[in-house]
């Protein structure tokens, strides 16, 4: 499909600037219940924006290859099972208010995203804009909650809102990153890093073992990568400026942890590594959930964990409900059973099956690489390591989708032609 460059028509201008103002309030559950009537208002206005041939050229890109056919199956199966199970839940309705806006808004709102930025240049230039607008959304919000406790300052155990909006700068830093290296303005690379910087400082306030750990992974990892060569023949970033950017994050964050937020980071550091209560409260408890509706699962809502827990509390000895499994993996057994689990691991091979392709692929630019690499990292720190201790909330996973979406559309493109680097920003 040949892209365009002309003016959109108002209704899509209007949905894109919705999609970006959804984006930003995404992280932040203050907002939740309200947010998701607004992401079903953009569902039924992206429906009036959708025209026949932006279906067309995302069919051909879901059926390209046996690996995006692969994608599309599992991801379609897990919609599925998600909706069976919850249905179970009937007379209950709770579960289908979080089936609706967990699972089917964001999966529509992905699909409709993706075929309205699929017709026009510069999609992706446009989610790493609208990921950095959320960005600095997420940390004006952070930096006004920390004003407003400053007097007392809330106890990192006792309904912590830091930990939630942290989620958002585990997510949102590698993207930044990308822009940053993409860009050729100082100025506009200096507000990036600075506002990179500051996320990760903002983020010790969360008093997370797994936040911290995610975000000392990506860290190493995109510094590792921007200073020594590998998606070309140079560095993304001349040896001294990534020293000096190292320095500088080290210097900000030892400020931030002795001085600021001492009692959340030092407070983290004194728990460990220690699992021994997420064993007794929540994997323990959701291996002896799944046990019993191993094909089914129970579905969405936390009405569902709540009654199920209840229901089993005589055969969990010790154990509290504290409202989820805290583990990824153990949340999607319980929600829809050994299924979901199998469906998910194919989905999660396809995905960096598809990214691996596009990156080591010899026409794809530097952007197509560079974003490659940054949706697998993502996704590793968003869902693999920090799903091993806690419960990712669904929605982010429709923004990765969205995005590897819009990059195996531009991957189908260039496939097999000869394609010269570009600056698309």
């Amino acid at each position: 499909m040949q892209k365009i460059t002309a003016s959109k028509p108002i209704l899509t201008q209007i949905f894109l600037l919705g999609y970006a103002i959804y984006v930003a309030l995404l992280f932040n559950v203050a907002f939740d219940k309200l947010f998701n009537w607004y992401a079903l208002g953009l569902v039924f206005l992206g429906f009036c924006c959708v025209r026949p041939e932006q279906i067309t050229g995302l069919w051909q890109t879901l059926t390209s290859s046996a690996t995006m056919k692969l994608f599309s199956a599992s991801m379609l199966g897990i919609v599925l099972i998600l909706s069976v199970a919850t249905f179970r839940q009937l007379p209950q309705t709770e579960g289908l208010l979080s089936l609706g806006a967990q699972c089917w808004v964001p999966f529509a709102l992905a699909t409709l995203s993706c075929l309205i930025l699929l017709e026009y240049k510069n999609g992706i230039s446009y989610l790493l804009k609208v990921f950095t607008a959320g960005a600095i959304t997420i940390a004006c919000f952070d930096i006004w909650l920390y004003y407003q406790q400053w007097a007392a300052i809330t106890p990192m155990d006792v309904g912590n809102r830091h930990r939630e909006l942290a989620d958002a700068y585990i997510f949102f830093i590698p993207f930044l990153f990308l822009l940053a290296i993409l860009n050729n303005s100082s100025l506009y690379k200096l507000t990036i890093w600075t506002l990179i910087i500051l996320m990760s400082a903002l983020s010790i306030g969360s008093g997370a073992r797994g936040i911290y750990i995610v975000l000392a992974i990506e860290w190493v990892i995109l510094l590792r990568v921007a200073v020594f060569p590998l998606f070309s023949d140079k560095p993304l970033i001349p040896f001294k400026k990534g020293l000096f950017l190292f320095s500088t994050l080290i210097l900000v964050f030892s400020v931030t942890a002795h001085y600021i937020f001492p009692q959340f980071f030092f407070g983290a550091l004194h728990r460990g590594l220690s699992v021994d209560a997420r064993m007794l409260h929540t994997w323990q408890p959701t291996l002896y959930f799944i046990a019993q509706e191993p094909l089914s699962g129970f579905g969405l809502g936390l009405n569902a964990w709540n009654s199920v827990y209840a229901a089993n509390q005589i055969h969990l000895p010790g154990a509290i409900n504290v409202g989820s499994a805290h583990n990824w993996i153990l949340q999607l057994g319980f929600q829809g059973g050994v299924p979901l689990i199998g469906l998910m691991a194919l989905l999660v091979f396809s995905y960096y099956w598809q990214a691996v392709k596009i990156f080591v692929y010899p026409n794809s630019d530097l952007l197509l690489k560079k974003s490659s690499f940054i949706i697998g990292l993502v996704f590793f720190g968003f869902y693999v390591v920090r799903g091993l201790v806690e419960t990712p909330n669904w929605k982010p996973f429709y923004l990765l989708v969205t995005f590897f979406l819009l990059l195996c559309c531009e991957y189908r493109m260039v496939l097999g032609a000869d394609n010269k680097p570009r600056q698309i920003l």
